[in-house]
């Protein structure tokens, strides 16, 4: 295997940080924001239409509750959208941090049997908060 310089195994682009601070930036604005909007707008269309609960209900009230830092109320209305939002968080500034001092992320190596890994964790950890989404409430 031919050595790769730095440059060409770096996936990382400063813009990351951009984005971690926008989100930061956003969740601070909602802050302020969502309190005002009728209740009616944070309903899920699949459980208004449907009577049935998606894999997203509850983003938008933990959104809410993130925007008044109630952290356990978020993580009570959905976990997959707390956790996934803190590691999109952490990752994009620790990135950015890395890229800035030269130290970049590497890329991995996408292999059949890491594409497969995954696709099922991808799979179980949805169906992991679709289970708690429809016994949680």
């Amino acid at each position: 295997m031919a050595d790769i310089d730095a440059k060409e195994r770096s996936f990382v682009n400063p813009i990351h940080g951009v984005w971690a601070i926008a989100g930061v930036a956003a969740v601070a604005a909602a802050r302020w924001y969502l309190p005002r909007l009728p209740e009616e707008i944070l309903v899920c269309p699949s459980r208004s239409l449907l009577g049935i609960r998606c894999v997203g209900c509850g983003s938008g009230s933990a959104l809410v509750a993130l925007s008044r830092f109630q952290i356990i109320e978020a993580v009570k209305a959905n976990p997959l959208f707390v956790i996934g939002g803190f590691a999109f968080v952490i990752w994009s500034l620790v990135a950015t941090i890395g890229y800035s001092i030269g130290k970049p992320l590497k890329k991995w190596a996408i292999t059949d049997k890491r594409k497969k890994a995954q696709r099922w964790g991808l799979i179980a950890v949805l169906a992991i908060n679709w289970i708690y989404e429809i016994t949680a409430f």
